[in-house]
């Protein structure tokens, strides 16, 4: 079977409750997420890295990452998920 790789936007709750979903669902392979938060670079969410910011979106297409799944949460404001989804959507295909 085919493995897509996908990477999260976004490395706190709501994209550990994502990451958990692709993992039941077979052909995701989960290249890790990235984050603005530097503190978090380095480290895990949902057992897979945090690669870095925003400015590792054109290394990862670079190196076939095809899709993506926004990871930020929303409670009452959806702009940062809406900002998110437009920057992403142009280096990759949502899932």
């Amino acid at each position: 079977m085919v493995r897509v790789p996908v990477v999260g936007l976004g490395a706190g709750g709501h994209a550990k409750v994502v990451i958990e979903i692709l993992r039941l669902v077979d052909g995701w392979d989960l290249v890790g997420v990235l984050d603005p938060d530097t503190d978090l670079h380095s480290g895990k969410c949902g057992g897979i890295p945090v690669l870095g910011g925003d400015e590792e979106l054109n290394r990862l297409k670079e190196n076939g990452v095809s899709h993506f799944f926004v990871g930020v949460g929303s409670v009452g404001d959806p702009a940062p998920r809406v900002r998110v989804y437009e920057k992403a959507s142009r280096y990759f295909w949502p899932f």
